[in-house]
């Protein structure tokens, strides 16, 4: 009969019928035919297996195609031309798996079937099946290979064998069988060559065969490696058993002297420095030992009563979790009598392996008679110890009774435990790993040098710096590359593999480049280190592949539906967008409990509300899940309705009492209306979209943005119904007349005013007149203003719009002012102001407040000017109106200027103006440059102050703004005390370099350090 004899250890071999078959298609065959073996227990749907193929996840018709081809080349190959197919491998329409069957064998099949034959045996037949494990493994399994599931596999399949060696140590030391330990030890030593507990053994062992020099000579082997790989010096006991050797002298071996006893730890030691996590390391030692608030008294011993008995480390993959609470542990070391003790899981597969696993870790032999979880009892009761368990999450179900059993009889015992989920049992601490620490804002002001000092103090700056080092020794962090390191860490989210791994690309590419590819951070992120364990921190998607098949289908069905949404979602939105074929609403709720408990959904409380977010690695891994779902246009789809609803809903309440409100929703959901508006098919819905959220764009002084959507969705909407396409052009009029473009604003203003007298749409014929009156205002024309805005105001009253006509009042109020009409415009801005209350319009009562300042202001009436002004500025600050605030800042500049409070006035201009700029508003930049002019002028510096007011001459001019519409008499007052402070001659040079200064210009000169008086 044919036979199939395969091999993974060592590398891939397969042979029929004794000939080797070497004429694979590509080493992917080779891999499918590897994963069906492996996993020959199951079958496999066909998508997965595409997607193990290596293909585009947008291209699944090719990917299933070329698993076809594979297929058929795979069969062709090792059941032969003239076998019939399904020999080996069988197929179903949407499955694939491997003859269990069939005749073939597998060395990775006898291997693990030795290995449990043993778990059953005991003495020589024990140590046999033992050996016979061993001798089948010859290197890791699939050598060559570096998928991430190979990986994972190649750790467990290691630790297995590692374990069957140590077990033979054991065996044939107890027999006093010196040269088949030795020769077992040399095999674990081998693996890792930096255990130096490993080192002792056979420096013992060698001494226990009479081999003293050869005891000697591991020492200095054992010296050598750790001085060249860590660049420490071997542990005191390893010298003190060198010491040993040394005074025997040749023939003073005592023969009962037996290797010494186990060290008091058995952590990891790592080849990188740990960077940062100091106050996290304090924060966690106090949760396990119990210290005193002030943190100098520990209030009780670590056995006591006062700490928590488990600390479970929770956090998405990637976060640092293993390495902190290995730090943790070293530092805690004198703090336990018996030691703590490192227990690493990721490797194991077998829940029922898990008492077993842990005794081993602490040096236990399984007792006659005895269960595992019984030897670990009872070993543990009397011990003062901290028992750290690594990788939790995939046996989180052995791992909570087990934890619960021994801390239930061992009352000194404390747990250490990383996990995506806590354990969920009594007496459970489960702490959030955090990311690094990341710059704050003003940080990022700084320049030079300074901002070099101040962000290498940063943790995720330095990681970043250092493990960029290690790949190109020349790196640094200079003030050219800062804020490319920077960006690039915050858009990692400071999480410690995605940064490491970013930094491990500089020897290729510059930081800027890096910062190019991060929309793309799992493609870019992949080259882990290959020695890393376990294997599924190697790289970002084998640490997310790892979370993901731990979740149930409903789980991974709803994380890939979560990537649609951008910057946080709110359950209701995750309820109206990712239920559907086969999710219910009512499941979102206890599956987003699942995932946030597993550590892939983040979750943030702010003023009483609760809001999740992915961060950005999870969101593009689980978009990638999405795409092979073949779900992505639904759920788009879904989503752009959910936020088209929410955006008219509040487009309707942004002029009424909950104003702030739903300006601080439509605010926390920005990035989620982007998204959906950029998703949605050009036509009349992206038009009604863009028309819905103008007014929020404004409120909020997102005016180049939205005036850039508004133009856009207009010049591809024309078949949008006309009501609508008439509220875009005023939304975009806005939004042209606010950036001084007049002209292009007037063209908007008339055309949406045609469709409004087209379709009788009389209160909307009011707002068009209302609008143009404010253009006509702003360029001086106050006559036309105030013409245009009596036939608004009439309008609006008959058809009974309560907040229009408060509008059009305050806008007749300001013409009036403006004419030095003082009493009339009272008359008007108190009749709006008393409007606005009634309807609870918050920034409409910021504005009235507002003009009644500037009233007060111009009659010499400047404590009462302050009120005004300091009642509106709280509201506007409280809305985050940036217009509004901007115009208040420049208007409290102005009073604290008469009032002689120069300091104060040229802060506040300053503080105006950065609002300005940011909002791209001309003539209020122009404003508060004119403002800050005015303060410098009969201050500190009256030539900056010429300069400054010879641009804003120019600029007014350039982009036909009148000074006069800001109160032309007060400008020339101010130019003309400045000209007295000055020499005709410095006065006319400073003049004319401001009017050579371009808008940036300007303002880069006027928010530079001015002089002191």
């Amino acid at each position: 009969m044919s036979t199939l004899r395969v091999t993974f250890f060592g590398g891939f071999h397969a042979v029929r019928d004794d000939f080797p078959i070497k004429n694979f298609h590509s080493q992917k065959a080779q891999l499918l035919l590897s994963y069906l073996l492996l996993y020959r227990q199951k079958s496999h749907p066909r998508a997965v297996l595409a997607d193990l193929l290596g293909g585009d996840s947008g291209e699944g018709n090719r990917t299933l195609a070329s698993l076809r081809a594979a297929l058929h080349s795979l069969r062709q190959l090792i059941e032969g031309p003239k076998s019939r197919f399904g020999k080996y491998i069988l197929t179903e329409a949407t499955a694939v798996r491997f003859n269990t069957e069939s005749a073939y064998r597998l060395d990775v099949e006898e291997f693990e079937k030795a290995l449990a034959s043993a778990r059953s045996a005991s003495g020589e037949a024990r140590a046999d099946l033992l050996r016979q494990a061993v001798e089948l493994y010859q290197g890791d399994l699939l050598a060559g290979f570096y998928e991430d599931w190979v990986l994972i596999e190649q750790q467990h399949f290691k630790e297995l064998y590692l374990q069957a060696l140590r077990e033979l140590i054991t065996h044939h030391q107890e027999r006093q069988e010196y040269a088949q330990a030795i020769d077992q030890t040399r095999r674990v030593l081998e693996e890792n060559p930096l255990h130096e507990e490993v080192h002792r053994w056979l420096m013992q062992l060698y001494l226990l065969s009479g081999d003293r020099a050869a005891a000697l000579k591991q020492y200095a082997e054992c010296k050598a490696v750790l001085k060249r790989e860590l660049n420490i010096a071997p542990l005191p006991e390893t010298k003190d058993l060198y010491e040993k050797i040394l005074a025997s002298g040749p023939g003073k071996i005592e023969e009962s002297e037996e290797p010494a006893p186990p060290p008091r730890d058995n952590l990891p030691h790592f080849i990188s420095r740990f960077i940062g996590r100091k106050k996290e390391i304090e924060e966690i030692k106090r949760l396990i030992i119990g210290v005193s608030v002030d943190r100098r008294v520990r209030s009780v011993d670590p056995g006591g009563s006062v700490g928590s008995p488990l600390l479970t480390l929770t956090g998405t993959g990637g976060s640092g979790k293993t390495r902190l609470a290995v730090e943790v542990a070293r530092a805690l070391s004198k703090d336990f009598a018996d030691g703590v003790w490192f227990v690493e899981l990721s490797s194991l597969r077998d829940p029922g392996l898990l008492p077993p696993a842990v005794a081993f870790a602490l040096g236990l032999r399984e007792q006659s008679g005895q269960s595992p979880l019984v030897t670990l009892t009872e070993y543990l009761k009397p011990k003062q110890l901290l028992l750290v368990l690594d990788n939790c999450e995939h046996v989180v179900d052995a791992c909570a009774p087990l934890a619960q059993t021994l801390l239930l009889n061992a009352p000194r015992l404390r747990m250490l435990a990383t996990s995506r989920e806590g354990l969920h049992i009594d007496g459970e601490t489960v702490w959030k790993t955090p990311p690094l620490l990341m710059p704050n804002p003003q940080s990022l002001m700084l320049q030079g040098d300074a901002l070099v000092k101040a962000l290498a103090t940063y943790e995720a700056i330095a990681l970043f710096v250092d493990r960029a080092m290690s790949s190109n020794p020349e790196f640094a962090l200079t003030s050219e590359n800062a804020e490319a390191i920077e960006e690039i860490c915050r858009r990692l989210d400071g999480i410690p593999l995605a940064i490491e791994l970013a930094a491990a690309r500089v020897n290729v590419l510059s930081v800027d480049e890096i910062v190019r590819r991060l929309d793309s951070a799992l493609s870019l992120l992949t080259q882990g280190s290959r020695t890393a364990a376990p294997s599924h921190h190697q790289t970002l998607r084998a640490t997310l592949d790892w979370s993901y098949q731990l979740l149930s289908e409903p789980e991974q069905m709803l994380l890939a539906r979560l990537s649609v949404f951008s910057g946080g979602f709110t359950l209701p939105g995750v309820e109206a967008v990712c239920a559907g074929e086969t999710l219910s609403q009512s499941e979102m709720l206890d599956l987003m409990a699942q995932l946030v408990n597993k550590s892939l959904v983040s979750v943030e409380h702010r003023d009483g509300k609760v809001r999740y977010r992915l961060l950005e690695i999870v969101r593009q891994y689980a978009q990638e899940k999405l795409d092979a779902l073949g779900e992505v246009g639904c759920t788009r789809e879904r989503h752009g309705h959910y936020f088209l609803r929410l955006a008219e809903r509040a487009k309707s309440e942004l002029n009424g009492p909950d104003q702030r409100l739903w300006l601080d929703r439509l605010e926390a959901e920005h990035d989620n209306l982007r998204t959906a508006l950029a998703n949605t098919a050009a036509g009349e819905a992206k038009l009604r979209f863009a028309e819905a959220l103008w007014r929020f764009w404004f409120f909020r002084g997102y005016f180049s943005e939205g005036r850039r959507w508004l133009e856009e969705t207009l010049a591809t909407s024309h078949g949008a119904p006309i009501a609508v396409r008439a509220e875009a052009l005023n939304g975009a009029g806005v939004f042209a007349m606010e950036q001084a473009d007049y002209e292009h604003a007037v063209s908007l203003y008339e055309e949406s005013l045609a469709l409004r007298r087209e379709l009788g749409d009389r209160k909307g014929v009011a707002n068009s007149l209302n609008n143009l009156g404010l253009i006509a205002y702003n360029q001086g024309d106050f006559e036309r203003a105030a013409r245009m805005h009596t036939e608004s105001l009439a309008l609006r009253r008959e058809v009974g719009e309560k907040w229009g006509v408060a509008s059009s009042l305050n806008n007749l109020g300001v013409v009036a002012h403006s004419q030095g009409d003082y009493e009339k415009a009272t008359a008007f801005y108190d009749e709006s102001l008393a409007l606005k209350r009634e309807l609870g319009d918050q920034r409409g009562i910021s504005y009235s407040l507002s003009n009644l300042g500037v009233l007060a202001y111009l009659q010499g009436k400047y404590e009462q000017a302050v009120v005004f002004y300091e009642e509106s500025l709280q509201i506007r600050r409280a809305l985050s109106d940036k217009m509004g605030v901007a115009g208040s800042l420049i208007n409290l500049a102005s009073v604290r200027l008469e009032q002689g409070k120069y300091r104060q006035s040229i802060a506040l201009s300053k503080e105006g103006l950065a609002v300005a700029r940011e909002l791209g508003a001309k003539a209020l930049v122009i404003e508060c440059v004119g403002g800050l002019a005015s303060a410098l002028g009969v201050s500190s510096d009256p030539e900056q102050a010429a300069r400054l007011f010879g641009a804003v001459e120019a600029l007014s001019e350039a982009f036909k703004i009148p000074v006069q519409a800001v109160d032309r008499a007060n400008f020339e007052r101010k130019v003309a005390l400045t000209r007295s402070r000055l020499s005709p001659e410095i006065f006319a040079a400073a003049w004319a370099m401001g009017r050579a200064m371009s808008l940036e210009q300007a303002i880069e000169y006027a928010l530079q350090e001015e002089k002191r008086a």
